[in-house]
């Protein structure tokens, strides 16, 4: 699954519980644009974002990021996107601080570049 204008190609997504969740999804983001994945409780619009950023594992269907098979290779289609969850899990659980070291974290910035900006931060936020 190539499309080298896509920044997101999903081809028969599908997803099954106890009913069907996604049926056969079909969707086309060009690099710039922005979408809304909008419907009632219970449409699959959360289904779809978890099996398109890698954390639920699709029952049939293929996602492509920027080019990259999602299914094939998630940790190379991982390193060019990102996930905010609509549940924070442990995101409260978490000080201001130990917050951004742990995004920085994520993008692999050492704690001894990342420590002295988020302190700046949080002290012009009023967090520290």
């Amino acid at each position: 699954m190539k499309s080298d204008s896509s920044a997101l190609e999903v081809l028969g997504l599908t997803k099954r519980f106890d009913r069907l969740a996604v049926d056969g999804l079909d969707l086309t983001v060009h690099a710039g644009e922005f979408y809304a994945l909008v419907g009632p409780n219970g449409a699959g619009k959360t289904t779809t974002l978890r099996m398109v950023a890698g954390l639920l594992r699709p029952d049939a269907g293929a996602v492509s990021i920027f080019g990259i098979d999602a299914l094939q290779d998630p940790v190379a289609a991982k390193q060019v996107m990102a996930w905010v969850s609509d549940e924070p899990m442990i995101y409260d659980k978490l000080t201001p601080l130990e917050y951004l070291e742990f995004v920085a974290g994520l993008w692999g910035i050492a704690p001894s570049a990342s420590e002295p900006v988020a302190q700046e931060l949080l002290g012009s936020l009023g967090l520290e």
